[in-house]
């Protein structure tokens, strides 16, 4: 699977703008979350442990996701400025 991702937003286009930081956000959103359901027992939140059968469905639809992006429509809300930071966050620290 390519891990590699480059912010393509274009200047000067409103709707192309949008759209592409969209997209950018929501494969960050899901190869997040491959690697937090990849640890041996992820748990939500509110640290209660992810059932396996949801881990490996989750796990599934988010590889999926990442080989077709075009099924990724938003998934991440690009609003939430605290999990855009998360995403920003992970994507500097595994040099996306």
């Amino acid at each position: 699977m390519n891990l590699s991702i480059v912010k393509p937003f274009t200047a000067g286009k409103p709707a192309l703008y949008l759209a592409q930081r969209q997209a950018y956000y929501d494969r960050l959103h899901h190869l997040l979350r491959v690697e937090w359901l990849s640890q041996e027992k992820p748990c939500y939140s509110c640290g209660t442990p992810v059932p396996e059968s949801e881990k490996q469905i989750l796990l599934e639809l988010s590889k999926i996701t990442l080989q077709l992006p075009s099924m990724a429509h938003n998934h991440c809300d690009i609003n939430d400025c605290d999990y855009v930071a998360i995403l920003d966050e992970f994507a500097l620290s595994n040099g996306l």
